[in-house]
């Protein structure tokens, strides 16, 4: 049984001809969609006025606004608080009343905070405004969920694509559609990854659309044309179009298909990128000349793990630090583990950016992102009081934490969530790299008769990191980039222009691989380090605006 709200009907049908197909309408009020007259250059800038405009001139109901990004929702929530401060502010002048409303703007910037706390939010003009995207931690993300406090007239909630399906918002009357996303796309000419902000499809915007119509008739404000909506794609791009293949490849060697490029899939890939694939499993040496898979091969298909992940943690045992990688790998594959709220927002008059870096400078290592990763999972496992909820969750944590303090350990530890929220660390993430790496110690420690790998996953480097970094170097040594030479270093010229080149230069580093210029992403470790380092690896190129490097990790000369 295949479910979807979006699925490929005529796809799916042709690959399974035989399949019965049945159509279930969903329960839905009348939805009155909008078009812009003119296409909208600045869609934030739109956003901005439509989601005013809906406020004072339309009826009661929340509004839900989608935008391709975490960026996009921070810069228009900042903008929305600026407007809704100052229209606030005006009416106070010339009303007779001096009483507050009791309304309140969410401070999109703190985690963990009680909606009817009067710590860390202000009242201002009858509005909530409320964020949600993937990274955002769950206690901040429950505002867009829980009831309209008291005095609080509207929520505005600004969303990327996450609320077409996989939540539901009550009380949403008026959704504001940009027309974006953000999307991931893999390049099998240049092997890289780019993250752009691309047009949504029309099976999008449907799903978008209807959720203005779950308990009342609504109005969606789409801003593009309706010549703009006619042109988009019909449905999304398929994952597997998009994303690197090399793990479907290992994937499918060890379950022995020779020659993937024969596999029956439902979506075919590119044939570029299939190829970059082997290419890259070749490098690894996880198959042959003759595309046959390897012992070690064998060994990387047995983990759920992309190959240059797989080939990082097999080669631990070589010096020692197991134990270490483990949990280096696992919190790599664990996106977002730093929660940084607020960005780069000007506006931002708390100071919450810098109690942010403070609370992150505990945990940096000058080697690196990777050290760093590995420097907040021991602090953790240290510091905090965790349960999973298969075990009994809060309760057994508050349990555990009395009977510490009962033991005279009291103050010595904290709440799993309580920790998270002190170091602004994503809770989420971080369970989901403890699940993760749990997972891998399994198949490592298991018997090889038992299909596992047979390792020692206490083997442990202790404090000594060079043999932690040089494992790190092993395993990524496809990833390496260096730093690029001005001509001042070369030449030995005035010291003014070697101070004004290396400024422009530093922190830009060529691939080995590729031969590509790339700079160190900003919420890197390493971004900003001066002097650079010469060399390092590095676990992800990106392409956004510029190429980035992230995950990374110095060379030591």
């Amino acid at each position: 049984l295949v479910m979807s709200a979006t699925l490929d009907i005529a796809t799916f049908k042709s690959f399974f001809p035989a399949a019965e197909t049945i159509k279930i309408p969903g329960r839905q009020y009348p939805v009155q969609v909008l078009y812009t007259d003119e296409p909208q250059e600045d869609y934030v800038d739109a956003a901005l006025s439509a989601a005013l405009q809906i406020h004072y001139d339309e009826e009661d109901g929340d509004i839900l606004i989608f935008l391709p990004g975490q960026e996009e929702i921070e810069d228009l929530g900042a903008l929305l608080k600026k407007r809704l401060g100052e229209d606030d502010n005006l009416v106070k002048l010339v009303s007779d009343s001096t009483q507050s409303t009791g309304d309140i703007v969410q401070s999109i910037r703190g985690i963990g905070v009680d909606l009817n706390s009067s710590n860390g939010s202000s009242i201002v003009n009858g509005v909530l405004v409320c964020v949600l995207y993937a990274a955002l931690p769950p206690e901040a993300q429950m505002f867009a969920f829980q009831p309209k406090p008291d005095g609080c007239t509207r929520k505005i909630i600004l969303s990327t694509n996450i609320a077409e399906t996989s939540v539901t918002l009550d009380g949403i009357k008026f959704v504001v559609d940009c027309g974006k996303q953000k999307t991931r796309d893999f390049s099998g000419t240049t092997g890289m990854e780019s993250l752009t902000v691309a047009n949504i499809s029309k099976a999008q915007a449907a799903q978008r659309s209807g959720r203005a119509g779950r308990v009342s008739s609504g109005v969606c404000f789409r801003l593009y044309t309706e010549d703009g909506f006619d042109s988009l794609d019909d449905t999304t791009v398929p994952e597997i179009l998009r994303v690197n293949l090399a793990h479907v490849v290992l994937q499918l060697k060890g379950m022995g298909v020779h020659d993937p490029r024969s596999f029956d899939f439902l979506t075919p890939p590119d044939v570029k990128s299939l190829l970059k694939a082997f290419e890259l499993l070749y490098a690894l040496q996880a198959i042959d000349a003759d595309m046959n898979l390897t012992l070690y091969g064998k060994k990387m298909a047995k983990l759920p793990l992309d190959p240059v992940f797989a080939n990082l943690l097999l080669q631990s045992p070589k010096f020692g630090c197991t134990a270490e990688m483990l949990t280096g790998v696992a919190m790599l594959s664990a996106e977002n583990i730093f929660y940084r709220p607020g960005g780069n927002d000007a506006l931002d008059k708390t100071g919450i950016a810098s109690k942010v870096a403070a609370a992150h400078r505990r945990f940096a290592s000058h080697e690196g992102d990777l050290p760093t990763l590995l420097s907040v999972y021991q602090s953790w496992r240290k510091e905090a009081i965790y349960v999973p909820s298969s075990a009994g969750g809060k309760k057994a944590q508050k349990k555990r934490l009395r009977q510490d303090a009962a033991k005279g350990k009291s103050g010595s530890k904290l709440l799993h969530g309580e920790w998270c929220t002190r170091n602004y660390i994503s809770g989420r993430s971080l369970v989901r790299a403890h699940d993760v790496r749990n997972q891998l110690a399994d198949i490592c420690a298991r018997d090889v008769e038992k299909n596992g790998l047979g390792l020692d996953i206490h083997q442990s480097c202790g404090a000594e990191m060079v043999s932690f970094l040089k494992c790190a170097c092993a395993g990524l040594f496809l990833q390496v980039a260096s730093r690029l030479q001005n001509d001042a270093e070369m030449n030995n010229k005035s010291k003014r222009r070697q101070h004004d080149i290396s400024t422009s230069l530093r922190g830009r580093y060529k691939t080995k691989v590729g031969g590509s210029e790339v700079s160190i992403h900003p919420v890197s470790t390493m971004f900003g380090r001066n002097p650079a380092p010469k060399c390092v690896v590095y676990t992800e190129l990106l392409v956004t605006k510029k190429s980035y490097i992230r995950g990374v990790t110095q060379i030591r000369e």
